[in-house]
């Protein structure tokens, strides 16, 4: 797997890949590795590409595949949240019955607060109903987020 790092608008983040997938970006320090693949290194200058248009408000999707690991029910709310559009934003208790279980408005946040993927899998769209609700990185930084797409 190669490891590299990114410095964006909401600080350093670091990214973890898997042939053509990446499997993290989070802001939490990685190991780096030596070197990667052609594919691995190509994948993560797109990233980078990418990842400059989004902070730049030219990009509203991303064309880098994710490959993240986690529970099952983990997977099935992180890629119900990548279908959440750009600009738009999903309550918790909306997520969890989007997964099968109205009532599991607490787990979903468990997983959004597990993301291995931010931004690409867009976990700062995960509104509580009466607040901005929780991120990993800070209430800041969602927010900085969330305006950022409006």
């Amino acid at each position: 797997m190669y490891t590299c790092t990114f410095f964006t608008p909401i600080g350093t983040l670091y990214a973890q890949f898997s042939g053509d997938k990446i499997i993290r970006l989070t802001a939490s320090e990685l190991e780096l590795s030596g070197e990667g693949t052609e594919e691995e290194i190509m994948t993560a200058k797109r990233l980078e590409t990418e990842l400059c248009e989004y902070f730049s408000g030219l990009r509203r999707s991303f064309t880098v595949k994710t490959a993240p690991v986690g529970t099952p029910f983990q997977l099935k709310v992180w890629r119900e949240m990548e279908k959440i559009p750009y600009g738009g934003t999903m309550t918790y208790g909306a997520l969890a019955e989007k997964c099968g279980n109205k009532n599991a408005s607490r787990a979903v946040g468990g997983a959004c607060n597990k993301n291995p993927v931010l931004i690409l899998i867009p976990c700062h769209r995960v509104v509580a109903a009466d607040s901005m609700g929780g991120f990993a990185l800070g209430q800041e930084k969602k927010k900085f987020l969330l305006e950022r797409e409006k």
